[in-house]
């Protein structure tokens, strides 16, 4: 009989002998992000006994946002993201009291030579500086293992970088610093967009130091002043973008996203008010009226839930239809390893396994254009769109341009299959959104695999590469007692 775990939802790893144990879980307030953090103990005792107590916690979400007295304070410092605070803390109050002899200890190595003279009149302004001092050089280590963390590369070539020359970098035309392929009258707008955020920070702003207050703000204003909804929803997405990628990564956008959702959707989701979910039939009937490239990129979608904008970074070296057929979502990066596009989430990444049915499509667009970098490279001559401007040899798409000509096909699709009975509803809901986006097929695949799959959660989860909570929630329409809209069964 297999052990049953004293510590569910947490994992313990000891990443070599001797090394210190890692707690591993799910964070419930930072939409299930995983975190995995050092409890900073050899111990495997006391480590067990951390675990059970997290589990405790994850299982009470009263105990979420005030965490029971007798928490271990690492545990606390985990919990609320500022475990580099807790070794201050640890570090100010050994030095405090006059602990330090010789050279500073951080995390079992030694750092920095700190000079102690324990003489019982030094007073309390040296016993001042001496924990200013060692808070500080206990800050600049952690900093400098945070950099190693995010990567070579990152903590190699970082360099603070204006704000001003990172707007410049990020809508150039040098490969190893722009983030955007869009057209040069889009960049134009979206070069207005940065200039507003950078008109509410100081000259001398460095792009690192922007926080998500700043972006929402500026937005708040944008809305203030009576710009439409849409175009602050666009200029906040374009803020996160470049944010993201002048940043490598660093800037956190949830809270922006949120925002945005919230004042510009008027959802704090993205799923629609009444989501409409096609059925196989409806599905056939409106694939059959579209053009070839456009047929297969909505076929890869129906058969796997990818999102569209996945469909549009799907890479042709990540794809195998030899036995089982699986696509890999994985970010891409230029020449010198800076960020072109990730998914947008860290869930997002990962291999699909696609079903049967959609084996003879893989095979044909893996049989044509075989040096393609792209799954559906932008080629114009294939989709029947226009040139992209700033085209390069691995022929990416633009940030709305992809997004844009495939739900203009799936619509001219839907009006001609409707034509032949599909009823596939083409108006928008009570709150305006459109009853057919680009995630439709996304969403009716969802459908598709959590009815076959007898409502397994977690296999849709799986295969949609989300959290079973977020499936649960978008498709509670047909997980109660019925379902109101069954799949057409041949």
């Amino acid at each position: 009989m297999p052990k049953l775990s004293r510590h569910p939802g947490v994992s313990l790893v000891q990443p070599a002998i001797g090394a210190p144990i890692q707690i591993s879980f799910k964070h419930p307030l930072r939409e299930r992000k995983q975190v995995k953090q050092s409890l900073r103990t050899t111990d495997a005792a006391t480590a067990e006994k951390m675990a059970i107590q997290l589990s405790g916690i994850l299982a009470d979400p009263a105990a979420w946002s005030q965490l029971p007295g007798d928490t271990a304070p690492i545990l606390k410092a985990i919990w609320e993201g500022d475990a580099v605070d807790q070794i201050l803390q640890e570090t100010a109050a050994a030095a405090k009291q006059g602990a330090f002899a010789g050279r500073l200890q951080v995390n079992g190595e030694t750092v920095v030579a700190v000079p102690v003279q324990a003489a019982a009149d030094q007073g309390d302004e040296v016993r001042r500086l001496r924990e200013a001092l060692a808070a500080a050089e206990a800050k600049v280590c952690n900093l400098t293992g945070l950099l190693k963390k995010l990567g070579w590369s990152s903590s190699h070539d970082y360099s603070p970088k204006l704000l001003s020359v990172a707007i410049e970098d990020w809508l150039g035309e040098d490969k190893r610093k722009n983030g955007t392929h869009a057209s040069d009258r889009k960049k134009l707008t979206y070069k207005s967009w940065l200039k507003k955020l950078a008109a509410t920070l100081p000259e001398s702003a460095i792009v690192h130091e922007i926080t998500p207050d700043v972006v929402i703000n500026c937005l708040a204003d944008m809305l203030a002043k009576g710009l439409q909804r849409e175009t602050v929803l666009k200029a906040g997405r374009t803020m996160e973008s470049f944010l993201t990628h002048q940043t490598n990564g660093i800037f956190s956008k949830d809270r922006v996203e949120y925002w945005i959702k919230k004042n510009c959707n008027g959802r704090t989701d993205e799923e629609p008010e009444n989501p409409q979910w096609l059925d196989a039939r409806q599905v056939e009937l409106m694939l059959a009226e579209m053009p070839t490239f456009w047929r297969r990129a909505a076929m890869v979608q129906w058969a796997g839930g990818f999102r569209a904008e996945e469909l549009a970074n799907l890479q042709r070296e990540k794809a195998y239809v030899n036995g089982d057929i699986r696509l890999e979502v994985a970010a891409i990066r230029d020449e010198d390893g800076g960020l072109v596009w990730r998914p947008k989430t860290d869930g997002g990444y990962g291999k699909v396994h696609l079903p049967e049915f959609a084996r003879e499509t893989m095979r044909e667009i893996l049989a044509e254009n075989k040096d393609e970098f792209l799954l559906f490279a932008n080629d114009p001559a294939q989709h029947g769109g226009k040139s992209p401007r700033n085209q390069t040899s691995r022929k990416l798409w633009g940030g709305d341009s992809w997004c844009e000509q495939y739900l203009a096909q799936i619509t001219a699709a839907a009006k001609k299959a409707n034509e032949k009975g599909a009823k596939i509803d083409l108006g928008s809901d009570a709150s305006g959104h459109p009853r057919l986006d680009s995630r439709t097929l996304r969403r009716s695949a969802g459908k598709r695999i959590l009815l076959d799959s007898g409502y397994d959660l977690k296999l849709t989860a799986a295969v949609l590469r989300d959290a079973p909570e977020t499936v649960r929630k978008h498709y509670a329409r047909i997980l109660p007692d019925d379902v109101t809209q069954p799949d057409a069964k041949k």
